[in-house]
């Protein structure tokens, strides 16, 4: 009779230690990531000669700012259909920087009067020191974003000096 309890006993332990395990998750695009580096850039335009910024409008020392953004997900640049778009993950540019006080359409430098900066998207069509949702059309893969930075000639006389401005960049995934 112990026997036969201890042989239950034991069958009762060995249907206790068995058991299922559910594992249960979810696949979801990354978004793209941005190459160490760019996060925070510097760009010098180097040292304008007044001569070259006597007339209001006029625009110097062209330099290009970029953004290299890596592995995206697949392009949402060639989606057709506008319901689809609404579903795709995509990125919009927001900017925040600081408006010139002679002229609100470019962004303020310190140190320095009559002049401010202008930036250009990658198609030269001017853009506000200020602007949000700045939608951008990705390709698969590594993605290369730039704008142009141009220093330009303000109606405040003109104030020699070292300048520096500064603006910042956000990138949104949607």
């Amino acid at each position: 009779m112990r026997v036969l309890l201890l042989a239950l006993l034991s069958l009762t332990l060995q249907a206790a230690t068995n058991g299922v395990v559910h594992v249960y998750g979810a696949l979801q695009e990354s978004p793209c990531w941005l190459d160490v580096g760019d996060n925070d850039q510097t760009a010098g335009l180097n040292t304008t000669p007044t001569a070259e910024l006597q007339q209001v409008g006029e625009q110097v020392m062209k330099q290009a700012l970029t953004l290299h953004l890596q592995d995206c997900p697949y392009s949402i640049s060639n989606v057709a259909d506008p319901l689809w778009l609404q579903h795709v993950p995509s990125i919009s540019i927001d900017f925040f920087a600081p408006q010139s006080l002679a002229d609100p359409q470019l962004i303020r430098v310190q140190g320095s009067d009559g002049v401010g900066l202008q930036l250009f998207d990658e198609n030269h069509q001017p853009l506000p020191p200020t602007f949000r949702n700045l939608r951008v059309p990705l390709s698969a893969g590594s993605n290369v974003l730039s704008w142009l930075t141009v220093e330009k000639r303000t109606a405040l006389p003109l104030q020699p000096g070292a300048w520096s401005a500064s603006g910042q960049l956000q990138v949104n995934y949607d």
